[in-house]
């Protein structure tokens, strides 16, 4: 009886011991055309900026063909209570910064979606030459050369 008991209160013990995390999950896709995007740098911090997860890990989602359906981060974190900032940044893409709250009865299984949009190419160089050229091809105006 006494065995039955033991065994009883370790697999308690052992079913708690696995039950203290949680996975966040993030989906990162294209804003305009919400497509999955690859190999986004995606980070967990804490509410006040302190980084718990420098990069998530990915998991890829393909048809039989091979074509991309999902790209899927994930985040392995203790399961308390706690609000958590997640960054996701990509080169040709502005960052993004998405507020969470993470319960632990409601978010087992919870997916948060980040949509990136694409970064506006606009060189500088380009503008102040342009702006130049529009104004050195203007030829003056003058009414007096409109009197015959």
């Amino acid at each position: 009886m006494k065995k039955y008991l033991f065994l009883l209160i370790a697999t308690l013990f052992s079913i708690d011991i696995y039950a203290q995390s949680i996975d966040i999950n993030v989906d990162v896709v294209d804003g305009f055309l919400n497509i999955p995007i690859q190999n986004a740098k995606v980070a967990l911090l804490t509410a006040d900026s302190v980084v718990v997860v420098d990069s998530a890990e990915s998991v890829s989602f393909k048809d039989r063909q091979g074509n991309l359906l999902k790209e899927r981060y994930v985040f392995h974190v203790d399961a308390q209570e706690r609000d958590y900032l997640i960054c996701a940044t990509r080169q040709g893409y502005d960052n993004v910064w998405l507020p969470i709250h993470v319960s632990v009865q409601k978010d087992k299984n919870a997916v948060h979606t980040i949509k990136m949009r694409k970064m506006r190419d606009i060189a500088l160089n380009y503008l102040y030459n342009s702006h130049y050229a529009i104004l050195t091809s203007t030829l003056p105006f003058s009414a007096d050369s409109m009197i015959c």
